[in-house]
């Protein structure tokens, strides 16, 4: 358990001294295949778009619903979000793989 927390450890304090672009490189130097790289770095580019989208959803939850009185009722509104968040998001995604190929995206990541 101590070698669990010594490794998470510096794993957090790596990633919080270090800038994301040369971590990236050092995985790329250390053999870590593409793909890995190339999901971590999409990750960290629209992680906070996706905190964002999720953040309007709750407020707009909070604002329609206000206290949900039955919890079918609650259940029914986190569903109709879910679904809602799962087509945005696939929407999204759609929409950024395509401005990527028009601006020439061939497959390798251009760190």
């Amino acid at each position: 358990m101590v070698r669990v927390a010594t490794s998470v450890s510096l794993v957090v304090l790596l990633s919080l001294t270090t800038r994301h672009t040369q971590l990236l490189k050092v995985l790329r130097i250390f053999g870590v295949p593409q793909v890995f790289i190339l999901t971590v770095s999409m990750c960290y580019r629209y992680l906070y778009l996706f905190a964002q989208m999720l953040e309007n959803i709750l407020t707009a939850i909070k604002s329609r619903v206000g206290v949900v009185s039955t919890p079918q009722k609650g259940q029914k509104v986190v569903a109709w979000n879910i679904a809602n968040m799962w087509n945005r998001a696939e929407q999204m995604q759609s929409q950024v793989y395509l401005a990527m190929l028009s601006r020439g995206y061939a497959g390798e990541p251009g760190f």
